[in-house]
């Protein structure tokens, strides 16, 4: 234990022990922290599955194979430099998605205001009030055929394949929506939420979902950020019906009245770009502390016996 915590307590079920000077306290953590050893150690654990302990005595008696303690120092050094460069990715990681709430907030007309608060400098023209029914239409297309899509509130309009869960949806889907590129569809019962995006593919979409079609002239993704802006996640959620949260459902004759300011389509396209610059440097950061993950459960496996 390190000498900054002498003197404190822990309970039965988190026992507390010192370790030899020919042992490296990062490495044995390391090495206790792997699955092969911890699946181990579950195999001769005391009590039910949901209640297994390994008392201080079982793993006092479980032998392990150690290098020297210089090698150990340095299979600890690793690990430490890699824990600290995904912690300062992790940092970035959130910072970057605060920065996106913020110009969410500030780059789209919020509830009761006819202009942002930031605007890009070459823009200045005032904006339209229109009703979203004045940009969208509903588009009522069946299909049964074409690749089966998803609506999520973290990443839009996705394949239902790049999902890792089971597939429910019905055999027949002579019922489901067509979605084609650059439309908007929705979750109607998660749109409070904020389950919407923009289709980049054509597919098929489940019934429940709701599928907008522009009638007009727009530049679609700036609809999409906008949609997903916390004073219009409350205006959807104002105007969806049911009694709960649980049957709450926007439909899109409540969702075509709804009131909005919107700029010419040169500043829609200004906004929506440099928003999809920013998500993309976010999607960057999440692929880099993934394969930081990945690279750290490699060496948990090659390094250790």
């Amino acid at each position: 234990m390190p000498k900054s915590l002498d003197g404190y307590e822990s309970t039965l079920d988190s026992p507390a022990f010192d370790v030899n000077s020919d042992l490296n306290t990062m490495f044995l953590l390391l090495y206790v922290s792997r699955k092969t050893f911890y699946l181990q150690l579950g195999m001769i654990a005391n009590g039910s599955r949901k209640a297994k302990r390994i008392h201080a005595k079982t793993l006092f008696a479980m032998p392990i194979q150690l290098p020297s303690l210089v090698e150990q120092k340095c299979i600890a050094s690793v690990f430490s430099k890699i824990d600290k460069i995904i912690t300062l990715h992790q940092r970035k990681l959130e910072l970057l998605k605060k920065l996106k709430q913020g110009y969410l907030q500030k780059l789209f007309p919020q509830d009761g205001q006819k202009v942002p608060q930031l605007r890009f400098a070459q823009f200045d023209e005032n904006l339209n009030k229109c009703t979203l029914g004045d940009i969208f239409d509903e588009r009522k297309d069946r299909s049964s055929k074409g690749r089966l899509l998803s609506v999520t509130i973290s990443d839009g309009i996705i394949p239902f394949s790049s999902l890792n869960r089971k597939n429910n949806s019905s055999k027949d889907k002579t019922n489901y929506k067509l979605v084609l590129e650059g439309d908007v569809a929705y979750n109607s019962m998660r749109m409070w939420q904020g389950a919407s995006g923009v289709a980049t593919v054509n597919g098929i979409v489940s019934p429940a979902y709701t599928v907008l079609k522009p009638k007009i002239k727009i530049f679609v993704d700036y609809f999409g950020f906008l949609f997903k802006t916390r004073s219009m996640i409350q205006r959807f959620q104002a105007s969806s019906q049911g009694l709960t949260s649980d049957t709450w459902n926007l439909k899109y004759p409540q969702l075509k009245v709804l009131q909005v300011y919107i700029p010419v389509e040169k500043e829609q396209i200004k906004i929506a770009q440099f928003m999809i610059v920013l998500n993309q440097h976010i999607v960057f950061e999440e692929e880099q502390i993934e394969n930081l993950e990945v690279l750290k459960r490699a060496y948990l496996q090659n390094l250790f016996i």
